[in-house]
């Protein structure tokens, strides 16, 4: 009987190396107040306006953009009225979404206060 056994294993063991992909994993680490701002190129009131989700073209991750219009702008040189798009990972292309826990989400029409980097390609 012991023989049976064995290929089993040594059969499960292939099929899940076989099946196996490399992933990303990621940590993100929570931030208090003063390094946040610290961190943050504009610390804005915005109020969200438009949005639309893609696949990011480096990676085919996909993200959403999201067109903010300034309400009052405490750092950077954003002024009430402009526009910035903000761009976070998670989104719906299609039939297929991508849910990331502890992204930012924002409301149509709804203000919130952003803390915002310059993309490095910017």
């Amino acid at each position: 009987m012991p023989r049976p056994r064995c290929v089993l294993v040594l059969a499960l063991v292939l099929t899940c190396s076989l099946a196996s992909q490399r992933v990303r994993a990621a940590t993100v680490l929570a931030m208090d107040l003063v390094a946040l701002v610290r961190a943050s190129d504009y610390v804005l009131l915005a109020n969200a306006q438009t949005q639309g989700s893609r696949y990011r073209d480096q990676d085919r991750l996909i993200v959403t953009d999201t067109t903010l219009r300034v309400v009052s702008a405490w750092k950077g040189s954003a002024k009430p009225g402009d526009k910035l798009v903000a761009t976070h990972l998670g989104g719906t292309v299609g039939e297929l979404g991508l849910n990331v826990p502890g992204e930012a989400s924002f409301a149509i029409g709804k203000s919130a206060i952003v803390f915002l980097q310059r993309a490095a390609h910017s």
